[in-house]
This record gives C-alpha cells, structure tokens and sequence, in this order.
C-alpha cells in the first residue's frame, strides 16, 4: 500500500515572522509524502520570500487580498494539483505550526486504522501552553451541529473524496458566502468544516485527541480584531441550510432508523396509555 499524500493548504497574509518557523515544521515531518500550497494572500511584507525550493512545495501569490475564505478555496482547487480520492487536506494557518515531527504520521494512522475515515479534527496546544478547548461530538449532540459550541479544530483534515461532494452538492460556494453574495471574511473554520462534517455524517468522523498542532494567540486572531464581527458571521453561517449526507454506512442507516422507529413505538404507546388512564 502507498504512503497516503497529505496536501497542506497555508493560509498567510504578513507572516514573516512566523512562516519559516511553520515550514520547518512540515520539513521536519517523519512522514514524506506531502503537497505544500503557500497561499499568500497579497502580504506586503515579504513572506513568501522565505519559503525554501522545495518540489513539494507549491507557491500561490494573490494580486489582491481576498482573506482567508476564499484565499483556501483557491489553494485547494487551483493550484494545478491532481488529487486522488484518498488524498487528505490540511489547514495549517502560516503563523502556526505543526506541534511535532510525527503529527502527519499520528494522522495517517488514524485514516489506516478507520478505513471509512473522511475527516478528522483534534486536540492543540495553544502557544502559551494551555490545551485547547477540542472535543467529541456526542451523537445527539452531532444531529443539532450547528447548534452546538463550535469544536471541530486543530488539526483539520479530510479526504479529497469529501470535499469533492461538497463541491457536487454546493457549485456555487452558497455556504461560503453571505446574503450579498461575498465570501464570508471570518469564521473560514465554520464555513469549511460544517458543511464537510455534514456530508461525511457522524460515523466517517474521527478525533484525535492527541495534539498535534500549535495554535498562536495573538493581537491577530480573529476573535480580538472584532469579535462582535465574527459573532454576526458565526450565526449567519449557523442559520446555512444544511448538507446531505452522502457517506452513510447502511448497518449506521439501519441503526438509527431502527431507532427512531422504536422510539416512536414507544411515544405512541406511552401516549396511547396515558389516553385510556385519562378516560378512568
């Protein structure tokens, strides 16, 4: 069986600071069979003058900024790459980094382990030390997704045969847009992976707990450049209609169909109960 090839999509705009150090962390990975795609979304302070000549490595300039949205739809389906299903695709923000050199490695474990796999995401490490705030959806929890507090995070990561059905389901990148037809400016996580998680269903989604990524905190995150902002996108991404899921086993189909069956059978009995010891 073939490595699996991981393809890592770089988000950055004025990450000179920051961009070599995420780089060598992807260098550094035990695992090597990986894409690159540097997306430098217009940095006006030399960035993508530090990334290394590598063959792996894919360099993406945007003649204009478009922010991060758009910015990863882009890396991901224009950048000449020739996916195959099983590929899986990264987020790695250009200020971050990969937290060890086996963290490709614990994630293509965890694809070989659960062969039905299409997305992960997992626990981190924030860079004052704390562990983030990632955990498991529950599975009533996960029917009311965008209900709930938001968890799916660092590492992201899913097959290309995924993304492709979302692509099928959503040509127009109605998810990724608000109500005047622009790319939402914030909240890219949400947009991105709500969507995903829906179409591979609860069963094809695995987390991993162990962290392998190392998020910055810093006067550039989106929740201290404008959070009432982000809290106004966040909702609006919420209120999206929602995807089909496409990826469903039959024995989990059955399974919860034979569920919600019963539970009916039961409310109808329960009720039906109550109804004749009402008449009494």
């Amino acid at each position: 069986m073939s490595e699996m090839r991981f393809i890592l999509i770089i988000p950055f705009y004025n990450a000179r600071n920051y961009l070599r150090e995420c780089l060598d962390s992807i260098l550094m990975q035990s695992h090597r069979t990986w894409l690159a795609v540097c997306a430098d979304d217009h940095s006006e302070d030399g960035s993508s003058n530090l990334i290394p000549t590598d063959p792996r490595i894919i360099r993406r300039y945007n003649e204009q900024r478009v922010t991060a949205l758009p910015n990863i739809y882009n890396a991901i389906t224009r950048s000449g790459i020739e996916y195959d299903d099983h590929d899986v695709i990264c987020n790695l923000d250009g200020d971050d980094r990969l937290l060890e050199p086996r963290s490709l490695e614990i994630i293509a474990d965890i694809y070989n382990r659960n062969p039905h796999c299409l997305l992960t995401y997992g626990q981190y490490v924030t860079s004052s030390g704390n562990p983030g705030h990632c955990k498991p959806y529950l599975p009533n929890e996960f029917k009311k997704l965008r209900q709930k507090s938001f968890r799916a995070s660092h590492l992201r990561t899913f097959k290309w045969k995924l993304y492709k059905e979302f692509l099928h389901q959503d040509p127009q990148l109605l998810a990724y847009r608000d109500d005047k037809g622009s790319f939402f400016t914030m909240a890219s996580d949400l947009a991105i992976m709500f969507p995903l998680m829906e179409i591979a269903g609860y069963p094809n989604i695995v987390v991993n707990e162990k962290p392998v990524y190392w998020y910055r905190l810093y006067e550039r995150n989106d929740h201290i450049v404008d959070r009432e902002k982000q809290q106004n996108i966040d909702a609006e991404i919420r209120s999206k209609p929602i995807f089909i899921p496409t990826f469903l086993p039959i024995y989990y189909r059955v399974s919860t169909r034979l569920y919600s069956t019963t539970r009916q059978l039961y409310r109808w009995i329960k009720n039906g109960f109550l109804q004749k010891k009402d008449l009494k």
